[in-house]
């Protein structure tokens, strides 16, 4: 490398030159001997090589003969939060080093760059439960020792090392040693989480500062403060009264109290700016508002506030004409991380409701196209309904249309629809509503649009003509739409709707008439009407319904609250279950008002012969299946030809499923919707796709009225659909599904979304995710993370590199995000598209030094490895160090290759990386592979691998190792382990729980 002028790097030295020559004593001489340069590299590498050894006065001395300031205190950083773990060191020597290191470094330290800070934060980090509790003096008195030496730290950094302690528990004795170092101008502006002053030097106590008495209280204090001339703390002092008038909506005296604070030359507390930010939007004074938060930016930029008090500046940016401020406040809360939640979600509720109530159109949706666009919020029809409310309120009913056609093309919801056509109806304009019927029965399916005007003419006392359309032939009761309209009646008082709907939904297929009678009792009970109540029961009698004994209850509770009696043949056991002392009675009278209760309940189920509480699925499969058997009774039968398609459906044999379903249909023998539809999932089973189709299609031949109401069958449609590349086919069948309020399951999402990827069609994953959004099952289905990965390979696949960079960095720079795209990557690599892969690494590895995530930068070492490019892996090895130290995502990276038998990966995988302690977990699995795959000669020279790289064999490797020997007639070279798999496979899962903690 000399010869060819070619520089090792510090990585190069640690892991080849430095073990060979460690035996000397002076390793610094024995460099100069080789004939090697003393440069930043070589320092490196031995002050890495001294800490590992636990000589830590050595590695000292080298950092401040050399200059620390030259060596990058990142890259040997977890070397020395390792040393301090676990090693029993001194933390004298600790400090030491690390005092040389804050001396060295101090030009380039900031609040965002302060490696101290960093390393204590880290060191916190690192230590979890019990190692906390062992390591808690030890990390005191290197505290105390920092403290000694002067040594200080940002305070941002001491409140994240706040979460840690009080997380893990540590004592109260950590958190003040650790406040004790944050840097004196700092620390003055610092107050905790629940906003509130410390004590101050003087020892006061903590002053309430939502108290007015509180306020005269620090203007006594600062009186006496000035009169002694203490300046520190007259500043300390005003800036708690500028919170304490703040919180009290004194904002003309906080100015002054903030003018005088900049008049000596000092600064705000951060905290105080968000208190005064919305005191002064309280007050309308915005361009006040806006210059402190701009500000708050310049002497603060990492500090974040919490959404409301962004909202209320962007509410009255707005509201004063400064539409531009509003969208830039949004930015800033995007590329500030704020929290994107429900709270974030109801506070941009509030501000678009403000300006939609005064017919702010543009600004409504100017705002809330930028929150959307940036994923600040959910697209909800409440929070859409906004940007059709201003033309609502000017009985504008064309540009309302306008604006509910725009969010579904949009974003697939239609927010105040129910009102639209509401006001189609009152105002007779049929034209327009059959057009809004036409367009929502396109995209909502027509079961949907039906229930939509059923609702619009309830709520209009249009009842004869909700009637005609509910006894529709085909209409089925949807539980979800009648919820709605139920929930909708109860909240707004419109009693002769809700009463209609339950009457009209009597004869409705599949409706529950015990939940629409609980629906009126809801409301009669919220109205206090126990009369009304009581003739629910009427009501009851008269259909025919005999309800649950919880609906009794119901019943009763109303009426007797009301202080109404009982109807007379209201149920006896339900009246005495109702008072509370008979609940306490003997056994005879309970053996007693059992009998009642059967004797009551008999009479009332021979007058109401009621069916049992069904899904409507079983509810429309029975009724098929009935139809279906009074059929069957005048068409021929073939008893053996039935049984032999469920055999063959029993068995999984396609061929004989098919050739029986073909034999019945020329024999004219009639097969039922369940037999058919074990058929349809058989044939799906062996990705029989056009068998599948054409039993279905004869379904629907046969009877056009049938639906697929098994969700199992439609998942499997889409499963089947999305493996043989029909993405759009699967889209439609999910489309359906949701319409039909049918939830699909998670392997029917995840197979179309990277089905759609891997084609590259970006709308078609976004799409699926809609579509599972609607139904509020997208966390339940697929995570939100997973849903990105997609997306981004689907960039890639569109050649939208750009776009996928994007992604990638605003997902990483959220603390949470568990983004992954090693597949993604992959393929990247194999389609050997260079250009692209250049500009992914460039973002990868901007993403590792400004947000110190390192999953990406893993993800792509491991797609090196996985695609056989193991230089380019050993090279992204040695650029990025930490990947060494991801051993979670290593680690599971290999039981993925495991799982799929992956062999050679692992292989490759354990060449690569150069620690032995870091390649023993990757030879567990690696034998494991090979035991499964029953490949002894592998298994034995994974085991003798292991054995020359001193590599110890636990006892579950063991156990494999010696039960595939022993198969195959070998003998083992140590004594076979006596318990069972299962015993070996929990002790390890305990060890390995036991380190962690």
């Amino acid at each position: 490398m000399q010869e060819l002028e070619v520089s090792a790097d510090a990585d190069t030295y640690s892991k080849y030159l430095v073990p060979l020559i460690s035996e000397s004593t002076d390793l610094l001489t024995k460099f100069q001997e080789l004939g090697l340069t003393v440069g930043p590299e070589e320092i490196l590498a031995l002050v890495r090589w001294e800490i590992q050894n636990n000589r830590l006065d050595v590695a000292s001395a080298l950092l401040k003969e050399h200059g620390g300031e030259n060596i990058l205190f990142e890259a040997y950083k977890m070397s020395l939060v390792e040393a301090f773990i676990n090693n029993q060191q001194d933390p004298e020597a600790f400090a030491e080093l690390l005092d040389i290191v804050y001396k060295s470094q101090q030009l380039g330290r900031s609040e965002e760059n302060d490696p101290v800070g960093y390393f204590l934060y880290n060191l916190l980090e690192e230590m979890q439960g019990g190692m906390a509790r062992r390591r808690e003096g030890t990390f005191l008195e290197l505290l105390a020792s920092l403290k000694n030496k002067g040594v200080q730290i940002p305070v941002n950094i001491v409140k994240g090392m706040d979460k840690l302690i009080k997380r893990n528990n540590y004592s109260p004795d950590v958190f003040d040693a650790a406040v004790a170092l944050a840097d004196a101008p700092l620390r003055d502006r610092w107050q905790p989480d629940e906003g509130m002053p410390q004590p101050d030097e003087g020892g006061e106590v903590q002053l309430d500062m939502m108290e007015p008495e509180s306020i005269n209280q620090i203007e006594s204090q600062l009186r006496v403060a000035r009169t002694k001339g203490l300046t520190r703390r007259a500043i300390h002092l005003l800036r708690m009264l500028v919170k304490a008038n703040c919180l009290q909506d004194n904002v003309e005296r906080a100015l002054e109290l903030k003018k005088e604070v900049e008049s000596l030359g000092e600064l705000l507390y951060a905290i105080n700016y968000p208190s005064l930010i919305e005191a002064l939007c309280k007050e309308g004074k915005v361009q006040e508002a806006w210059e402190a938060n701009q500000e708050l930016n310049r002497n603060y930029p990492s500090f974040v506030m919490d959404g409301w008090k962004y909202c209320c500046l962007v509410q009255l940016l707005a509201e004063k004409g400064r539409l531009q401020d509003a969208l830039n406040t949004i930015d800033e809360m995007k590329s500030k991380g704020v929290q994107s939640d429900f709270r974030l979600q109801n506070n941009f509720f509030q501000v678009l409701h403000s300006l939609a109530e005064k017919g702010d159109l543009e600004s409504t949706r100017a705002l809330f196209d930028k929150a959307m666009e940036l994923g600040l919020v959910r697209p909800t029809n409440n929070l859409a309904s906004h940007l059709v409310t201003p033309f609502l309120l000017k009985d504008d009913l064309e540009g309302a249309w306008s604006a509910i056609k725009d969010c579904e093309e949009k974003y697939r919801i239609m927010p105040r629809l129910h009102d639209l056509l509401c006001a189609y109806i009152e105002k007779g304009d049929t034209d327009s509503l059959q057009t809004a019927m036409d367009y929502i029965s396109n995209s909502k399916g027509e079961m949907n649009m039906l229930y939509d005007l059923v609702f619009a003419f309830l709520s209009k006392g249009k009842h004869k003509e909700a009637r005609k359309i509910i006894e529709t032939p085909g209409m089925r009761a949807l539980d979800s739409r009648l919820n709605w309209f139920a929930n909708l009646c109860i909240q707004n008082n419109m009693e002769e709707a809700l009463e209609q709907l339950v009457i009209q939904t009597k004869k409705l297929f599949s409706s529950d008439r015990d939940t629409m009678y609980t629906y009126l009792l809801q409301y009669y009970d919220q109205q206090q009407n126990g009369e009304k109540a009581a003739h629910v029961w009427t009501m009851m009698q008269e259909e025919d319904f005999l309800p649950q004994d919880t609906t009794l209850r119901y019943i009763a509770s109303i009426v007797q609250r009301s202080g109404q009696p009982l109807p007379a043949d209201f149920p006896d056991w339900i009246a005495v279950q109702q008072d509370s002392s008979t609940s306490s009675s003997d056994s005879s009278s309970e053996s007693d008002d059992d009998e009642k209760k059967q004797a009551v309940y008999w009479k009332l189920r021979v007058r109401a012969r009621p069916r049992q509480t069904q899904t409507p699925a079983q509810i429309q499969g029975v009724q098929q299946q009935t139809q279906e058997v009074q059929t069957a009774s005048e068409t021929p039968q073939d008893p053996a030809l039935i049984a032999a398609i469920k055999k063959a459906c029993i068995d999984q044999d396609t061929e004989a499923v098919n050739a029986a379903v073909a034999q019945a249909e020329a024999q004219g023998v009639p097969l039922s919707f369940s037999i058919l539809s074990k058929c349809i999932m058989t044939n799906l089973s062996k990705g029989n796709l056009e068998e599948a189709e054409n039993i279905k299609k004869r379904m629907l031949e046969k009877d056009p009225g049938i639906t697929l109401t098994s969700g199992n069958i439609r998942n499997k449609f889409v499963i089947t659909y999305a493996l043989k590349g029909r993405s759009q086919d699967a889209l439609k069948m999910m489309e359906e599904m949701v319409s039909d309020g049918l939830a699909p399951n998670k392997i029917a999402a995840k197979t179309l979304m990277y089905s759609m990827a891997s084609k590259g069609d970006v709308e078609g994953v976004k799409q699926v995710a809609q579509h599972l959004e609607r139904l509020n099952t997208l966390r339940d289905s697929v995570p939100e993370y997973l849903v990105d990965s997609h997306l981004f390979n689907a960039y890639l696949k569109s050649n939208q590199v750009e776009a996928a960079c994007d992604l990638l960095e605003s997902r990483m720079s959220e603390s949470e995000s568990r983004m992954r795209v090693v597949i993604a990557l992959g393929d990247l690599i194999q389609d050997q598209k260079g250009d692209a892969l250049d500009k992914v690494s460039a973002i990868v590895e901007k993403i590792a030094r400004f947000f110190n995530r390192y999953e990406p930068v893993v993800d792509l070492f491991l797609a090196y490895v996985d695609r056989n490019k193991v230089e380019e892996a050993r090279h992204q090895l040695q650029r990025f160090p930490a990947i060494e130290e991801q051993m979670d995502m290593l680690v599971g990276h290999a039981v993925f290759c495991s799982q799929r038998k992956d062999a050679d990966t692992i292989n490759r995988l354990i060449d690569i990386l150069p620690s032995p302690s870091h390649r023993q977990p990757m030879f567990f699995f690696l034998l494991r592979c090979h035991y499964e795959k029953n490949d002894v000669d592998a298994c034995w020279a994974t085991y003798q691998r292991m054995q020359s790289e001193g590599v110890e064999l636990d006892e579950l490797s063991q156990k494999r190792l010696a039960t595939i020997l022993k198969k195959h007639g070998r003998e083992a070279p140590f004594e076979e382990p006596p318990e069972s798999f299962n015993f070996y496979k929990k002790k390890l899962d305990q060890m390995r729980h036991e380190a962690l903690s």
